[in-house]
């Protein structure tokens, strides 16, 4: 009788062991890594939605020689192609360093 008990007893054990819903059952996280988490979070939605609605617009200012104009208005079309892709870039670029600074001066709260 203790010879089948020894057999059944590492299956029961292995059951058990299964029965938890998830891998960080009874995990408690540190305020750090719960910070750290939502900080990511923040990251990513921030990138999703990009910086600022008006980034373009000002990413294009930045980028046309005269003030009050845009790349469109530049006759040469060679300086036009050059604005388009400085405000191009510029426009993709924002985002990332504003949403990357965000991020790590929310990183750096965390402790």
């Amino acid at each position: 009788m203790p010879r089948k008990l020894c057999l059944l007893l590492p299956g029961l054990l292995l059951l058990a062991g299964c029965s938890t819903s998830s891998s960080y059952a009874g995990v408690d996280f540190s305020a750090s890594a719960q910070c750290r988490m939502q900080c990511q979070a923040s990251h990513r939605s921030c990138m999703a939605q990009g910086s600022a609605v008006n980034s373009h617009f000002s990413c294009e200012q930045q980028a046309v020689p005269a003030p009050d104009r845009r790349c469109k208005d530049i006759a040469n079309p060679e300086l036009r192609r050059a604005c388009e892709l400085k405000a191009h870039d510029c426009t993709m670029r924002a985002p990332m360093m504003s949403c990357g600074e965000r991020r790590d001066a929310c990183m750096s709260s965390c402790g």
